[in-house]
């Protein structure tokens, strides 16, 4: 379980510690907002992100040109 705050219009971002560092998989994300005075909205979600850190071959150009 992982705890932002959003600012004035809503926005937030959240920065994984290296403790809390992500392996290469899929993870599924669920938001839910907590008032000031304790209220909580319903979960929202799954919100599913893959982590990717291998990087892809180079291509391999033979002639020297690339087409997509």
């Amino acid at each position: 379980l992982f705890e932002t705050t959003s600012d004035g219009q809503g926005n937030w971002s959240y920065t994984p510690t290296a403790a809390e560092a992500l392996d290469d998989r899929d993870y599924n994300f669920y938001a839910d907002a907590k008032a000031a005075n304790g209220q909580e909205s319903p979960v929202t979600g799954p919100y599913t992100i893959t982590v990717d850190t291998v990087a892809p071959e180079k291509p391999d150009l033979g002639n020297g040109t690339l087409s997509a």
